[in-house]
């Protein structure tokens, strides 16, 4: 049975900071055949602080469970604001963008509770801008692992996050392991995923296995997503990925998106473009494939 590899990212923390480079070779290397081979791993020692997880959790739950009149004041037709079940999804879902630049969170808040919610602002805030550095770390190993260390300052400094939300509340009537959220790729950059522990988080390997993510006290489940991909040229691969479980207890998750800014002109650089890997994909604008998927 495939299983994801867990990596242990503390040395971001510590001795990597120091410039230890056994570890920042090791961990490098680590994240890259992750990237190669699976599209994902779990991360351990990640440093944010159980007690701010809690926190995240507890405020997803209390807005969903607002009563329905009052979560559909922040109804959208996109994937911002709160969605209903539907196609995709039998749960709800709640998206929050550009958490680290805007007010969108306290727009939000404003909508659900007349008088704000700074408690469920500022968790979300703190939350988001440690999960931002933790990505950017990440994403620059996987840049050193290319050989490709200076594009960080050119391609992925002005990136975005978003927050999603996503809840399955109790289904009596569902049996076994139904599929509760359909079989996707992420369009963006990468995304950092916390599931409680009801589990049924599933992903297809390379060689098309549907395979289990366990749940992991202490960890994120780190995804790579199509614009990765497209960027690195098919050396990092996009992982498909659903929700499959029973629906006998209620599920939170929350996904934190790093998405490319809307003006960027996604292609590959030209260091990875050679006889084995010819160029794959042509330039686009982010924006435009943003819509074109969503």
């Amino acid at each position: 049975m495939a299983e994801l590899p867990i990596i242990d990212v503390s040395a971001l923390r510590s001795e990597l900071e120091e410039g230890d480079p056994d570890l920042q070779i090791r961990l490098c290397n680590q994240v890259k055949e992750a990237g190669q081979q699976w599209g994902a791993f779990r991360m351990i020692n990640h440093g944010v602080e159980e007690e701010l997880v809690h926190n995240v959790d507890s405020v997803s739950r209390d807005l969903f469970n607002l009563p329905p009149q009052v979560k559909e004041r922040a109804v959208s037709h996109s994937f911002d604001g709160y969605l209903k079940p539907g196609a995709l999804s039998s749960g709800e879902a709640m998206g929050l963008p550009a958490v680290l630049t805007s007010g969108s969170l306290q727009q939000y808040a404003q909508k659900l509770w007349p008088q704000g919610n700074p408690k469920f602002c500022e968790t979300l805030r703190t939350y988001s801008s440690k999960l931002a550095n933790l990505v950017n770390s990440l994403i620059k190993l996987i840049l050193q692992g290319l050989g490709l260390s200076k594009h960080f300052y050119t391609d992925f400094v002005d990136c975005e996050a978003v927050i999603g939300l996503n809840y399955f509340s109790v289904c009596e009537k569902v049996d076994g392991s139904a599929i509760r959220f359909k079989e996707h790729k992420d369009f963006g950059l990468m995304t950092i995923l916390y599931n409680d522990q009801v589990g049924g988080l599933e992903m297809r390997s390379k060689q098309g296995e549907w395979f289990t993510v366990k749940p992991l006290v202490g960890s994120f489940t780190v995804i790579m997503g199509n614009s990765l991909k497209i960027w690195s040229n098919d050396r990092c691969w996009s992982v498909e990925h659903r929700v499959a479980y029973g629906g006998r207890e209620p599920r939170l998750s929350v996904a934190f998106f790093w998405n490319f800014s809307e003006e960027i002109e996604v292609y590959a650089p030209e260091e990875l473009i050679d006889e084995h890997y010819p160029r794959h994909y042509k330039p686009f604008l982010f924006k435009d494939y943003k819509n074109a998927t969503t």
